[in-house]
């Protein structure tokens, strides 16, 4: 098993897998980086065995596919999946998986599309082919536009005794509140200090704060804090070089720096000013320009 340090978690899903009592839709939630995504892929694994095993035997085909997989995804290694026919049959075809019971499906750019979950329905009612279950896991589930959130509602409002979702999201309230009512809800808890620097591979205190203890966050942050540090510097020309810098960034990294003046804020207590970072947060959204909302929020 994959998952770091998640011992209520791992006994709560290592019941489910003993008594087989799968929920038709399971919410996972919690911070960023808590393993979210790793708790999905080990579940299936043991949702889809052939050796019946919690977390997977290692060695039926069943199991080599969604290791091949996980390790492939962990590395960065991923595309869509995509639904095609041949005549009247439609063929999945499954990232770099290739196991036909098994579909993952990840964001579009910066959202979960209509087009994704209508290629999922169109599954759902298939009998299994390898696995005595099916499993579709919607990573960053709360990144569902309302249209995707909404043709998913119908699916879930019609289960399928044989096909089981798996959703990730940061918390129930970032989906659409009908979606929410229909999963059952597993929250993982934030990683400790000695698992983020072991999973890091650095024992930095201040990038534990700054990242709010996430590892995949802490990799964005180090990849873009010379920015950051020249944010929070009082040389007007080092600010002024920064806010140069930012427009240039994916939204992934600005939201992270976002989130690191949020910390830096409430470190300095300074807790009213991370009321108004919220409104330059909201324009980035809107798709302000945030060297512009920075700046002003700056001054």
């Amino acid at each position: 098993m994959l998952l770091k340090d998640q011992e209520r978690a791992k006994r709560i899903l290592e019941t489910l897998q003993k008594t087989k009592k799968y929920p038709n839709a399971l919410l996972i939630e919690g911070p960023e980086g808590v393993g979210k995504t790793v708790c999905a892929l080990d579940l299936a694994r043991g949702m889809l065995c052939l050796q019946d095993q919690v977390w997977g035997c290692s060695e039926c085909e069943s199991c080599k596919l969604l290791e091949n997989f996980a390790t492939k995804f962990l590395q960065g290694e991923t595309e869509d999946f995509e639904v095609y026919s041949e005549g009247d049959k439609k063929v999945f075809l499954y990232l770099a998986c290739g196991h036909p019971d098994f579909i993952f499906v990840p964001p579009k750019g910066d959202s979960l599309k209509i087009d994704q979950i209508r290629g999922v329905k169109d599954f759902v009612p298939t009998k299994p082919a390898l696995s005595p279950r099916k499993v579709i896991i919607l990573d960053k589930a709360d990144l569902m536009t309302l249209e995707a959130s909404n043709a998913l509602l119908k699916t879930l409002e019609e289960p399928q005794i044989q096909t089981h979702f798996i959703l990730t999201a940061p918390s129930r309230e970032s989906l659409l509140p009908t979606v929410a009512s229909r999963c059952y809800t597993l929250t993982l808890s934030p990683l400790p200090k000695d698992v983020f620097f072991e999973l890091t591979g650095l024992r930095d205190e201040k990038l534990y704060v700054l990242s709010g203890g996430s590892p995949s966050k802490a990799t964005i942050f180090n990849k873009i804090k010379d920015i950051y540090e020249a944010l929070t510097s009082k040389d007007p020309a080092k600010v002024y070089g920064a806010l140069q810098k930012v427009d240039g960034l994916s939204l992934r990294e600005k939201e992270v720096i976002l989130d690191a003046l949020e910390e830096f804020l409430l470190s300095e207590g300074k807790a009213e000013a991370t009321l108004r970072l919220s409104q330059v947060r909201s324009g980035l959204q809107r798709g302000v320009k945030l060297s512009l909302a920075l700046a002003n929020f700056l001054l």
